[in-house]
C-alpha cells in the first residue's frame, strides 16, 4: 500500500509517451501531469477496446510468431534432444560475436526510443 493509501505500480516519469494501458482485471487510476495540468484517468477492464485494437492484426502477428519465437523454441527443443543423446554438433557454431552500432534511426520501444541490433549484422569476433 502506498503512502496515499492506494495500491499501484511504482512511480516513474515519462517526458513523452506513446504508451497504452490495457487493464485485464481490477480497477485503478492513471495519474498524469501534462501541459494542461494534473489529470486522472480511470482504468477498468477493457476487453472490448483491446479486441478492437488487435482486430485485423492477428495474421501478421501469427506470421511473426511462427518465424520468430515458435521457430526458436522448436530449435531449442532439437538442441535439448541432442544434449540428451550426447551429441555436441550444434555447439560448433558457438563463439563470440559482435555487432557494430547501427547507423539506422532509433525505433520506439515499450518505454521510449531504442536502438536495434539485428542479429544478421553480427560478425565473428576473433
Amino acid at each position: 500500500m502506498a503512502p496515499d493509501g492506494l495500491r499501484g505500480g511504482s512511480a516513474h516519469v515519462h517526458l513523452a509517451s506513446t504508451e497504452g494501458y490495457v487493464v485485464l482485471s481490477g480497477a485503478g487510476r492513471l495519474q498524469t501531469l501534462g501541459a494542461r495540468g494534473y489529470a486522472e484517468t480511470p482504468l477498468r477492464p477493457g476487453y472490448a477496446a483491446a479486441l478492437r485494437l488487435a482486430g485485423g492484426h492477428t495474421e501478421d502477428w501469427r506470421d511473426r510468431w511462427r518465424s520468430g519465437a515458435m521457430t526458436t523454441a522448436a530449435l531449442t527443443g532439437v538442441h535439448l534432444d541432442e544434449i540428451d543423446a550426447g551429441l555436441t554438433g550444434h555447439l560448433s557454431s558457438a563463439g563470440l560475436w559482435r555487432i557494430e552500432r547501427p547507423a539506422d534511426p532509433r525505433s520506439y520501444g515499450m518505454c521510449g526510443r531504442l536502438t536495434m541490433y539485428p542479429a544478421e549484422r553480427a560478425v565473428r569476433a576473433g
